[in-house]
């Protein structure tokens, strides 16, 4: 290839092999003294004529029964066998060749799908936004009709009505809204500045048994133990929101994420709320077996930690908890 010559494995000088037809006659040679053998076996003497991979003719001594060898046309004696297996080393090149072209073309097609779908997609959303967008400049345009035909034409109600009207647009473009199958894509974020992975278990066992509630199973396990990539700077929460969306968990949270906030708090998940068996249950989380005292939007992750979320119908009291200032409940 560096001599510009024509790709690895492509023969497009090489001649076409005419093989004959198993039904074809073949014709005797003449058998001279030198050439004889002695074997019982002997049964058909037959000369065939064949092509190597270098273009060249031989002719193929073939003895039933008896070892045969090929001789080509410079006298260079050649085995048979040897050929025979030069033919499938170059035949199993050609067709390694070709399935990897093969595949390669499958990957370039793959990866045009993806980006033809992502961009149907995107163009899907920008659609949707514009016809938001006409609906409400539509609204706003009747109601300013109706002010008009009611008699109510001051130049005022107008003027907020527009501003109303372009501020909930703005508010459609400048927004991401994902559908319920968008957000629920079981897809894992794509984190390339990764710094390390974390578990994550979400269970129930203290309510196992204890109501006939499809949402809760039976063993008490509503996620087993699962790693999660992690970049610098993510929470407890932006792991359970991941996990969620990637295995289709209901999550209710209250409050915000992240350290402007970090009063994030979980009501629910799985369709399992607080208050729902007594006074004192719900959610809390455990880190390394530990439970913190912030909040789930404020514990910022190390590589290694194990998070499990646990429900608890008396404050963490059924959980033996292990408070992070080493007391035990």
């Amino acid at each position: 290839m560096c001599e510009g010559r024509s790709g690895l494995y492509v023969f497009d000088n090489r001649r076409s092999v005419e093989r004959p037809a198993e039904t074809e006659a073949v014709t005797e040679a003449p058998v001279t003294e030198a050439e004889k053998v002695t074997s019982e076996n002997v049964t058909d003497i037959a000369a065939v004529s064949v092509t190597n991979v270098s273009g060249s003719a031989v002719s193929e001594t073939s003895l039933s029964g008896t070892a045969t060898s090929v001789s080509d046309v410079t006298g260079n004696v050649t085995s048979p066998a040897a050929v025979s297996e030069t033919s499938v080393s170059v035949s199993s090149d050609i067709s390694e060749n070709i399935s990897s072209d093969s595949d390669i073309q499958n990957d370039h097609k793959t990866d045009s799908e993806k980006k033809t779908a992502e961009g149907s997609s995107d163009s899907g959303k920008r659609d949707n936004k514009i016809f938001i967008v006409l609906i409400i400049f539509g609204a706003a345009g009747v109601l300013c009709l109706v002010l008009f035909l009611a008699s109510k034409r001051n130049k005022k109600n107008f003027i907020f009505i527009i501003i109303a009207a372009a501020a909930v647009s703005a508010f459609v473009l400048l927004n991401d809204f994902s559908s319920k199958d968008d957000y629920y894509n079981g897809k894992s974020s794509e984190k390339p500045d990764a710094t390390g992975t974390v578990t994550l278990e979400i269970r129930c066992d203290t309510i196992a048994g204890k109501s006939d509630d499809e949402h809760i199973p039976a063993d008490g396990t509503i996620l087993k133990k699962t790693e999660f990539d992690i970049e610098d700077g993510e929470t407890v929460f932006d792991v359970l929101t991941e996990a969620a969306r990637v295995y289709n968990i209901q999550v209710e949270n209250k409050g915000g994420a992240g350290s402007a906030h970090g009063l994030s708090y979980i009501a629910g998940i799985n369709y399992i709320y607080e208050f729902d068996f007594g006074d004192l249950s719900g959610w809390v989380y455990h880190v390394n077996g530990i439970t913190p005292s912030r909040g789930c939007g404020e514990y910022i992750l190390s590589d290694g930690d194990e998070i499990e979320w646990l429900y608890t119908c008396d404050l963490g009291h059924d959980l033996d908890e292990v408070y992070e200032n080493g007391t035990v409940s």
